[in-house]
């Protein structure tokens, strides 16, 4: 996996620079209200990094506790946030599983709302394009450049390297991951009884206890193994056909691309 450090900009020792305008008044010409749901919404993801610093947490801590307003307007977007995130799961999972021979209509309404619902937290500069509903569905994300070791619910550890969107279904019987964008290593603790599976949109990988990445770009989903046996197996399109007609089994050293059946 790549772990070169990407570029960005640092903020102030005290945390986002919109998180500290003075008290009372508008800025820059707008009400009270949008600039401190600004400053609520610049805090919430700085404060989603790993490399936060005490001064930055300490910072916001008094950012919150400078008046009502203030707690007001984050809890206001911490509720936003929860809101939108199951219209916008339903939506995204309607419009990938509608047939490209049929006008997905329902699902592209709904997801166009929610998208438009989205755009309304304003200026949210990691959720554009495709990166909008993928980051709205999914359980963790890294930016780019940003690398982030996970410990799952059943013990198995996960590496994001940058840019990458994970969405976690453990239920059923059945531990899922879907990586919605990105790459990720998998360190998977052994359960007979419950498989493991990491969904990269053109396949799938599934194991009961092993070590492998699935890296997705686009439509195109690699899988490489570093220890153990991982089956994969390459997701039908609306007309039943796959890239092949089995799953196959890759050994350490293995990789294999699933890509879309024609």
């Amino acid at each position: 996996m790549d772990h070169q450090d990407g570029q960005r900009s640092e903020p102030a020792e005290g945390g986002p620079v919109e998180g500290r305008p003075e008290d009372g008044g508008p800025v820059d010409g707008r009400p009270d209200e949008d600039r401190l749901f600004s400053e609520a919404n610049a805090w919430h993801f700085r404060l989603q990094s790993d490399d936060v610093r005490p001064a930055e947490r300490a910072a916001f801590a008094d950012w919150l506790a400078r008046s009502p307003a203030h707690s007001h307007a984050w809890a206001g977007l911490q509720t936003l946030l929860h809101d939108l995130k199951e219209p916008a799961r339903a939506a995204y999972a309607e419009s990938r599983i509608a047939s490209p021979r049929r006008p997905a209509s329902a699902g592209i309404r709904r997801l166009a709302a929610a998208m438009t619902v989205l755009l309304v937290v304003g200026g949210l500069g990691v959720w554009r394009g495709p990166a909008l509903y993928q980051n709205a569905i999914a359980d963790q994300v890294t930016a780019t450049g940003q690398h982030r070791t996970l410990t799952l619910p059943d013990g198995s550890m996960v590496e994001m390297n940058g840019n990458t969107a994970l969405a976690l279904d453990y239920r059923d019987g059945e531990r899922r991951v879907r990586i919605l964008r990105g790459e990720a290593w998998f360190q998977v603790t052994r359960d007979p009884d419950h498989p493991f599976v990491v969904d990269g949109g053109a396949g799938a990988a599934r194991v009961l206890g092993t070590q492998f990445s699935v890296r997705r770009e686009n439509d195109r989903t690699t899988v490489t193994v570093g220890e153990g046996l991982v089956e994969v197996a390459a997701h039908r399109n609306a007309d039943g056909n796959a890239p092949w007609p089995d799953s196959v089994h890759l050994r350490p050293g293995r990789a294999r691309r699933p890509t879309p059946a024609v």
